[in-house]
């Protein structure tokens, strides 16, 4: 009975000071290297002003990549736009429609070149071609950058 009580105690002492030492070794880190945090902590950051923001999200889109006759495969995008200001996004705001369409022309057109089938696939070389046909689609400089959040490439494997 008393080996028992003993193991028991020796090891909530075993316990209590292997977080004693962590919370020592973890305050003297703190203390040595500053500049370093935790690896759970959070870098700090400002804050993002929404009414700064000249990103327009414009939705996901969906377009057949046709070889041969037959759907090979769908591209499946979802795109945001940086515009060149705040004053450009306004007006494309109240455009969303016409901007939706001049970017479902640009991938239409981009898959009809074959380069999403050709396996050299590059979304930077697709993202400044899309910049261009928008901008000369609105006749200005409006578009800064296109953006993919998503961008994928789906087999069609039915005959």
């Amino acid at each position: 009975m008393k080996l028992g009580r003993f193991i028991t105690l020796a090891v909530i002492l075993a316990l209590l000071g292997l977080i004693a030492g962590l919370a020592i070794g973890n305050h003297a880190m703190g203390v040595l290297h500053p500049e370093e945090t935790l690896a759970f902590s959070m870098p700090k950051r400002q804050p993002l002003d929404p009414a700064k923001q000249t990103y327009l999200e414009l939705g996901q889109f969906v377009v057949p990549v046709v070889y041969d006759g037959k759907t090979q495969a769908f591209v499946l995008a979802e795109v945001t736009l940086s515009m060149t200001s705040l004053d450009e996004k306004m007006v494309a705001t109240r455009h969303i429609p016409d901007y939706r369409d001049a970017t479902i022309r640009s991938l239409y057109s981009y898959a009809e070149t074959g380069a999403f089938m050709s396996g050299q696939f590059d979304p930077k070389v697709l993202a400044e071609r899309m910049v261009n046909d928008l901008n000369t689609a609105f006749g200005a400089e409006v578009v800064d950058k296109v953006l993919f959040t998503r961008l994928m490439l789906q087999n069609n494997y039915r005959s």
